[in-house]
C-alpha cells in the first residue's frame, strides 16, 4: 500500500475494507440460504425417498421444497377424500341400526297390544297410529311418534289392514274371503334425510276363552262372570225361566219354546184292485190322533223322534186281488213280511207292493 501526499493511500485502504466487508456479507447470506434449503431438502428426501448429496445441489433446494409441499398437499387431499365417505357411511349404518331396532320394538308392542284384546286392532279405522307404553295397558294414539336418540330424531308409526285368505289352500290373496282372525300390520320408520321404510308382519288371533256349557246355569270355565253373585249366565234373571227344561230358555210374556221336532210317516200301496188296508199299532201326534189307514191314496202319520211303529199290510193270499209281495222303504226293497217295525229317525215313506 502506498501513501501519497494527496491522501490516495487512505482511499485505497477504504476500498479494500469495503470489499472485505461485502465478501463477509455475501458469505453469511449464502450460508443462511444453504441452511434453510438444506432443511427443506431433508423434508423432500423423506417424502420422496430420494437421497441428494454433493455441493452442486444447493441451487435447486428451493424448487425441491416446493415440490415436496405440493406432493404433501395432494396426499392430504386424497386421504381426506377416502376417510370422509367412510365416516359418513359408518354414521348412516348406525342410524339404520337404531331405526330398525325402534321399528321392531313398535311391532312387538303391537303384538302385545293385540294379544291382550284382539278388538284393540280388529276394527281400527284406516289411519296411522302409535302406542304409548308409559301406561298399563298400552294406549293407542293417532299420528306419528317422534323419538330423539343422540342427535338424531326418528319417526315411526303403524297401520292395520284386513287380510283375505283362500280357506281351501290357506294362501293369502286379495280376492278371497275376509279372514277375521288375521291382520296385516306394517310399521313405517325414518329419520332426517332418509326415505320412509316399511316393516310388515301378519298377526293372528290365537288366544281364546273356551268353555263348555250344557244349560243356562253357570259352569266351569266361565270365570269372567261370578256365578256366586248371579246364579246364572245372565246380566239379570228377571222374567227368565231356564231351570224347568234343560237347554230351554223362556222369556216370560214373550212366547213359548218351539215344540220338539216330529217326523212324518207316509204310507202308500200299489194295489190295482182298490185301497189296501194298513194297520198301525199306535196313534200318532196329530190332533186328534190318527192311527190305521188304507192306500191308495197315501196317508201320513206324525211321530216323535225314536218312536217304533209296527205296520201290517193286507194279504188275502195267492192269486187274489191283494196278494202281498213286499214292503219298500223310501223306494228301496225293505222286507217280504207283511208285518214290519220301523224306528222314526227321519221322514219316511213305506209302500206296500202287491202282485199285479
Amino acid at each position: 500500500m502506498r501513501t501519497g501526499r494527496n491522501g490516495k493511500t487512505t482511499r485505497c485502504a477504504s476500498r479494500e475494507v469495503a470489499d472485505v466487508f461485502q465478501r463477509v456479507q455475501d458469505g453469511e447470506r449464502s450460508r443462511t440460504i444453504n441452511q434453510w434449503c438444506g432443511g427443506s431438502l431433508r423434508i423432500y428426501e423423506r417424502l420422496s425417498g430420494t437421497q441428494f448429496s454433493g455441493n452442486g445441489r444447493h441451487g435447486q433446494s428451493l424448487i425441491e421444497v416446493l415440490v415436496a409441499v405440493f406432493i404433501g398437499i395432494l396426499l392430504f387431499v386424497a386421504a381426506a377424500s377416502i376417510i370422509a365417505p367412510v365416516l359418513r357411511s359408518n354414521t348412516e349404518v348406525a342410524r339404520m341400526q337404531t331405526a330398525s331396532s325402534l321399528a321392531k320394538q313398535l311391532m312387538e308392542h303391537v303384538v302385545v297390544f293385540a294379544g291382550s284384546d284382539w278388538h284393540n286392532i280388529s276394527a281400527l279405522p284406516s289411519g296411522n297410529y302409535y302406542l304409548t307404553t308409559t301406561t298399563s295397558p298400552f294406549a293407542l294414539k293417532s299420528g306419528e311418534e317422534n323419538l330423539q336418540v343422540g342427535t338424531t330424531t326418528y319417526k315411526r308409526y303403524f297401520l292395520v289392514e284386513d287380510v283375505h285368505r283362500n280357506f281351501q289352500s290357506g294362501a293369502i290373496d286379495d280376492v278371497s274371503d275376509l279372514d277375521p282372525s288375521t291382520k296385516k300390520v306394517t310399521v313405517f320408520y325414518s329419520w332426517a334425510g332418509s326415505a320412509l321404510k316399511p316393516f310388515t308382519r301378519y298377526i293372528m288371533r290365537t288366544r281364546n276363552n273356551v268353555l263348555v256349557q250344557t244349560d243356562w246355569s253357570g259352569g266351569a270355565g266361565q270365570d269372567f262372570i261370578t256365578t256366586s253373585t248371579i246364579g246364572s249366565q245372565f246380566f239379570s234373571v228377571s222374567n227368565i225361566e231356564f231351570a224347568s227344561s234343560v237347554g230351554s230358555l223362556v222369556l216370560a210374556g214373550v212366547g213359548v219354546p218351539l215344540p220338539p221336532p216330529v217326523f212324518t210317516l207316509t204310507v202308500n200301496s200299489n194295489s190295482f184292485a182298490g185301497p189296501a188296508s194298513i194297520t198301525i199299532d199306535k196313534p200318532d201326534k196329530s190332533t186328534p190322533p190318527q192311527q190305521n189307514g188304507s192306500a191308495p191314496p197315501s196317508f201320513m202319520r206324525l211321530y216323535d223322534p225314536g218312536t217304533e211303529v209296527t205296520l201290517i199290510a193286507q194279504d188275502d193270499g195267492i192269486e187274489t186281488d191283494f196278494w202281498f209281495r213286499r214292503w219298500t222303504k223310501n223306494g228301496v226293497a225293505f222286507s217280504t213280511s207283511t208285518t214290519i217295525i220301523i224306528t222314526m229317525t227321519a221322514d219316511t215313506t213305506m209302500t206296500a207292493v202287491y202282485w199285479q
